[in-house]
């Protein structure tokens, strides 16, 4: 985000990021929730934003799938700090008292009126974590008759999720006992592999990249690239490269002269024609 002034300075332009993904919440089909392999790709940027904004001492508070945006490269963007506010401050913490956030997504503790900061953002991100995998939310409102009751029954959404353990300690009422940032990210689900080959574990980023041959506005020679970043080597992400052109009618050609040149043991650049 950025303000600017133009025509003076009493008129501001602010300037947002745009996702052009849409909110995740159109990713979640109702009643089926999404793939666990594209649920855990997005929870695990979900964690690692709440863990950035925690050590920055802000805490969002308003935690749902219609606040978390996709850009087009699936990269998730946490948005709305509406009803963020600082807890921590010259290593102080503070106890918050105000109702705020979605009643579906709230803890019974911003109910109640007194509540630790970052135990808030956990629980609505547990409620985030249900509804991706079962296409649904563990209730409909929030109120002291169904905490901890739900979660217990073996009915929807509960019976359609396999980790069971890692929501529910989540969804723990007690605030002291519920699941901590660093527990979750260490969870064993969190890291699991659901296979070396998926996209959403080896792709770390990508853009499309259009350079046009001439400077004639009526040219229509145009060349489409992308770039990318991935988590495995070199030597195993080329045979993948090759084997996908080649299944889409394309013939890869290494450029000329551009090597595959290592920048680290995981990291490598390659340059492809794809006639």
């Amino acid at each position: 985000m950025r303000v600017e002034t133009e025509g003076g300075l009493n008129e501001l332009q602010l300037y947002l990021e745009y996702a052009d993904g849409g909110e995740l919440f159109d990713q979640i089909e109702p009643d089926v929730g999404m793939p666990p392999v594209k649920a855990q790709f997005y929870f695990r940027q979900l964690l690692n934003g709440l863990q950035h904004i925690h050590s920055m001492g802000v805490v969002h508070r308003d935690i749902k799938p219609e606040n978390l945006l996709l850009t087009g490269q699936d990269v998730l963007k946490i948005s709305d700090f509406g009803m963020a506010t600082v807890f921590r401050h010259s290593g102080r913490e503070r106890m918050l008292n105000a109702a705020c956030g979605t009643m579906p997504y709230a803890s019974p503790q911003v109910i109640k009126g007194l509540y630790k900061a970052e135990p808030v953002d956990i629980w609505s991100s547990g409620v985030v974590l249900v509804a991706m995998l079962a296409g649904e939310l563990p209730w409909d409102s929030a109120s002291k008759y169904v905490y901890g009751k739900v979660v217990v029954t073996a009915t929807n959404p509960w019976k359609k999720i396999d980790n069971t353990a890692l929501c529910t300690a989540m969804l723990i009422e007690n605030e002291n006992l519920r699941a901590t940032l660093q527990r979750i990210l260490e969870h064993p689900w969190t890291n699991a592999g659901f296979g070396k080959t998926c996209y959403y574990h080896i792709l770390l980023t990508s853009c499309f990249v259009y350079r046009i041959f001439t400077s004639d506005p009526m040219a229509m020679m145009v060349r489409r690239m992308t770039r990318f970043c991935v988590t495995i080597c070199g030597a195993e992400v080329l045979p993948r490269i090759v084997a996908a052109c080649v299944n889409l009618g394309f013939l890869p050609m290494e450029k000329a002269n551009k090597t595959a040149r290592t920048y680290s043991s995981s990291l490598a650049k390659f340059q492809f024609f794809c006639i």
